[in-house]
Order: C-alpha cells, then structure tokens, then sequence
C-alpha cells in the first residue's frame, strides 16, 4: 500500500469498524443493542485489531532486524544454545 496515495484517517478507519461491527458483530440489531453491550462489542473489536496491528509491525520489525555475527556481552563468535520458553 502506497502511503502517500492510499492515506486513511482515524475517522475512515473508525467508519470500517463500525460497519464490522453491524454486519458481523453482534451489533446487527443496533435498535436494541444497550450500551454495554456495544462498549463490549466495540472493546472487544478493537483490542483484536490491535493485536493484528501489533503482530504485523512485529513481523515487518523482524524482517528489518539484521542477525547480529558476534556475542553482544564477549564479542567472540556466536554459538547455538537451546530455545527458553517464556515463563
């Protein structure tokens, strides 16, 4: 995507969401929707936007990254050591 062509605005972009949100949310039936149940609806939409938006930056940051050739704490040449999962 071009950013200079293709630019979209908070406004636009809270727009898609609020057309995801009635035609394949649970917001379908907006007449009779309460306002928790669109706080939830909404919250519950944005946060999984933002969690693709976090995951597609994270993978493009990764892509930028260049694999480092020395140890950053010795200098010597790197090794491979078995994965740690988080805890």
């Amino acid at each position: 995507m071009d950013s200079a062509s293709q630019t979209i605005s908070p406004d636009q972009i809270a727009d898609l969401v609020v057309e995801r949100l009635m035609e394949k949310g649970s917001l379908v039936n907006l007449r009779s929707a309460t306002l928790e149940a669109i706080e939830d609806e909404t919250l519950f939409s944005v946060d999984q936007i933002t969690r693709d938006v976090i995951s597609k930056l994270l993978g493009k940051q990764a892509e930028l990254v260049e694999v480092p050739s020395k140890c950053p704490k010795c200098g010597g040449e790197l090794c491979s050591q078995p994965s740690q999962a988080r805890v």
